[in-house]
């Protein structure tokens, strides 16, 4: 994949040695963070998105969304809902939108999507009654207990259960910094 990186440099992702950033002279390796998720996926198709981020499209991992510094802010696949993970060509569209031509179909995606998917292979298996956002965390209130979503596991982020409430929970009080459940 090539795709602008800015005004004078080229990003050059490789099936098996890597990222390089091409300044019409010379390439010079760009080490990132997303390097071991890339040469395990192999990238096929890359562009640029709006506020200095790609999309580069994999043939076995889906789409990873990259910053400048190479850091993975998101993976699409099917666990965020893809059809398959084999994407061949990314196109964005007029509003924005990423168009994705999969193994077997088309895709259009918003990202960044005003919407969230949360799947039962994130750690939320029971019906969920209630939902906030406190101190900076998201909280989901269910039938199996009270659960938080963990931001640390990238690229897909996973409920984890918060321990001491393992019964019916129904809803959430903020009070101040503390967090009351029901």
């Amino acid at each position: 994949m090539m795709v602008p990186y800015d005004g004078q440099t080229i990003l050059v992702g490789t099936h098996r040695q890597g990222m390089f950033l091409y300044d019409g002279f010379a390439f010079r390796r760009f080490a990132t963070s997303v390097e071991p998720f890339l040469r395990e996926n192999l990238p096929y198709h890359g562009t640029a998105l709006p506020h200095g981020l790609f999309a580069v499209a994999t043939l076995r991992g889906g789409v990873a969304i990259i910053n400048r510094k190479g850091e993975l802010l998101q993976n699409l696949n099917k666990a965020t809902g893809l059809r398959n993970e084999q994407v061949k060509f990314i196109y964005v569209d007029h509003q924005g939108g990423l168009w994705l031509a999969l193994d077997n179909g088309l895709a259009r995606l918003e990202t960044p999507s005003p919407l969230s998917r949360f799947t039962p292979a994130m750690g939320i298996e029971s019906t969920a009654e209630s939902i906030i956002r406190h101190q900076g965390r998201l909280y989901v209130a269910t039938h199996l207990g009270v659960y938080y979503l963990d931001t640390t596991e990238a690229p897909i982020p996973k409920f984890k259960s918060v321990e001491g409430i393992a019964g019916q929970a129904w809803s959430f009080l903020p009070v101040g910094r503390q967090l009351l459940v029901a």
